[in-house]
């Protein structure tokens, strides 16, 4: 007589996507209303966004189009752009229990496997902690109205950005631009509602305050699409020359961003008050940021065979310039970061 075995708790899906890491993280986590199906709401209403709170605690909900807002869960890890895991308070009747205890766990992983490949390995796991009719839960998610529809629109949606094709692909274009917004979001944070004392302050006589790093900002945001830009743009395609690049879009990043590699900005793109106050770099790096982000939305030039040499990084193509830009901006907004976390930083 054999035994037969009970249900695993977990569901489990893999998923292959043609995409960077930080492209596919950024789509699921910050534009999960685009693509999460219509008719998967809780509330009595239609929603018009989900939202992921971007932190750990934060909350999972959906919002109408009224404003009105019903939780789903709560963010339990997010590790961008490799971990989001977030509680699922949903019941066999789909009501919300607010009990930790009675709650699931829904786990995306994403794993670089190239420069424009990703694999996300996807659980719903602790299924049996919603008690009883928990085989309910996991079979309504298992099928294929539950997580199967659910990760199949969101791969899909990488195909179906309504933006202008051209010699940037339709993902690169928006890859870019979702980077370029949400890194000028990190910038905002980073200096909201700073005082004069706390603009001007240096943890360190060697190190920059945070005006003088959104000074600096600005000027090389300024210089990548008024002049590098404009410059190699002006010079013939050269295709050949993609052979000489050292570096993948996705090292390109992470390299920009780091901050364990000091670099040393050349005297031309040094602070030197030249936008008359901390506020006058930040309405540059807004004006620059809008022209940078118009200009990636509505380019049909070849971004990719045209190319200019960093002194750092060597030669990148124009769309890595971007992307480089972007990345610089996260660098010196977590150098801001760090500057506000100093003990002797000014308390108003």
């Amino acid at each position: 007589m054999t035994t037969q075995a009970a249900p695993t708790a977990a569901v489990k899906r893999t998923l292959r996507l043609g995409v960077p890491i930080e492209f596919a993280f950024r789509a699921l986590t910050e534009r999960m209303g685009e693509w999460w199906p219509a008719t998967h709401h809780i509330a009595k209403t239609p929603f018009t966004e989900i939202v992921v709170e971007p932190r750990e605690g934060g909350r999972w909900f959906e919002r109408d189009a009224k404003g009105a807002e019903c939780e789903w869960g709560r963010v339990l890890a997010y590790e961008p752009p490799k971990r989001l895991v977030v509680s699922w308070h949903l019941q066999a009747d789909w009501s919300y229990n607010p009990n930790p205890a009675r709650a699931s766990e829904v786990v995306f992983e994403f794993i670089s496997e190239g420069a424009e490949r990703t694999r996300l390995e996807f659980e719903h796991r602790h299924l049996e902690r919603h008690g009883e009719g928990w085989e309910r839960v996991r079979a309504g998610v298992d099928s294929p109205g539950g997580w199967t529809g659910v990760l199949a629109q969101y791969e899909q949606s990488f195909g179906q950005k309504p933006l202008p094709a051209g010699p940037i692909s339709v993902e690169e274009r928006e890859f870019a631009l979702v980077d370029l917004e949400a890194s000028h979001r990190a910038f905002l944070e980073a200096t909201q509602g700073l005082s004069a004392a706390q603009w001007n302050f240096q943890n360190n006589p060697e190190r920059w305050s945070a005006a003088q790093c959104a000074e600096h900002i600005a000027v090389i945001e300024e210089a990548v699409l008024q002049r590098v830009i404009p410059k190699a743009l002006g010079e013939a395609a050269d295709p050949e020359k993609r052979e000489t690049l050292k570096y993948a879009d996705s090292t390109v990043l992470r390299m920009g961003r780091e901050r364990e590699t000091k670099l040393n900005a050349p005297e031309r793109v040094q602070p030197s008050g030249r936008f008359g106050s901390p506020e006058g770099s930040v309405r540059k790096i807004a004006e620059v940021r809008a022209q940078m982000r118009e200009f990636v939305r509505s380019t049909q030039d070849d971004l990719r065979n045209h190319f200019a040499d960093h002194p750092v990084f060597g030669t990148l193509d124009l769309y890595q310039w971007i992307l480089l830009a972007s990345a610089h901006m996260v660098r010196h907004s977590e150098q801001i970061n760090e500057i506000k976390r100093d003990p002797r930083f000014p308390k108003v």
